[in-house]
């Protein structure tokens, strides 16, 4: 249970600082939806899972079908950002 306490947490202030990242990149006109939630899959993706999630749009800008892929090669997560 305690485990669980620490993830959510950790999970909660991750979020907020996403939120803040957000506004702050918005506030700027810099703002790329789907590469900032790309960031945030992997961190919340490999603490849920409990293994290293990889970017596979840092091999090749936009990679087709899927965008982040686990370490063991098991599971595959393709990020949509809609607005």
């Amino acid at each position: 249970m305690y485990n669980s306490e620490i993830r959510m947490s950790y999970i909660a202030e991750y979020i907020s600082a996403y939120e803040s990242k957000i506004k702050l990149l918005n506030a700027e006109g810099l703002f790329d939806a789907a590469k900032l939630f790309e960031l945030f899959a992997i961190e919340v993706g490999s603490l849920y899972f409990n293994q290293k999630l990889i970017n596979l749009n840092i091999e090749k800008f936009n990679y087709p079908t899927v965008d982040l892929i686990s370490e063991d090669k098991t599971f595959y997560v393709q990020v949509v950002v809609i607005q």
